[in-house]
């Protein structure tokens, strides 16, 4: 005989599966603006180093919070040679 879900733990679970669906869903739909920072990588890796600081910092302006666009742009003021420049950004 095939018994339906058990009172407790079955509902529970289904719950929780279909809450996870709706957080996956939130998070790929997510209005967040680009803020990936591949363009920069490849502007690093063509050697335009000032471009590559232009776009670092507009994805540290709109995603203030994340570390990677910090240093990579660090990085990039290092392969400019200004090494004073990082810094007196990282004291603010």
């Amino acid at each position: 005989m095939i018994r339906g879900p058990q009172k407790g733990w079955g509902w529970s679970v289904l719950l929780t599966l279909i809450a996870g669906l709706l957080l996956v869903l939130q998070v790929s739909c997510s209005t967040i603006p680009y803020t990936d920072t591949d363009k920069a990588e490849d502007l690093m890796d063509a050697g335009r180093y000032d471009e590559a600081i232009a776009e670092y910092s507009r994805s540290i302006n709109l995603l203030p919070n994340n570390p990677a666009p910090y240093v990579g742009r660090g990085y990039a003021y290092e392969k400019l040679g200004s090494m004073t420049r990082p810094l007196q950004i990282t004291q603010r």
